[in-house]
């Protein structure tokens, strides 16, 4: 349950028939983030395996990857390969619009 208005709006959803359901199986709910146009469901699951020397944590948005490890904040920007993206795109449409 996702609150929209404190004690009167709430948002509901039932995820025991979600098409992903199976592959989330062994998971935890995470954070749920709701945007205008879309909910994002996270999920964390437990790793049983040696612990590692050093640890980074990713968050992947639309312009950047950002991480965060021992030596501090690491930035890779995704300006450019969605620029590309973008203008690779643009002939495909170009095409259609001839046709």
């Amino acid at each position: 349950m996702i609150t929209i208005e404190p004690r009167q709006l709430y948002l509901e959803f039932d995820l025991s028939k979600a098409w992903f359901k199976k592959r989330v199986d062994d998971c935890d709910l995470g954070e749920l983030i709701l945007k205008e146009d879309e909910l994002i469901i996270t999920f964390r699951k437990q790793v049983n395996e040696p612990k590692p020397e050093r640890k980074i944590a990713w968050d992947l948005n639309l312009l950047s990857m950002d991480g965060f490890c021992d030596r501090g904040w690491i930035r890779v920007g995704l300006e450019t390969a969605l620029h590309l993206t973008h203008n690779l795109r643009e002939p495909e449409k170009e095409d259609s619009e001839l046709a």
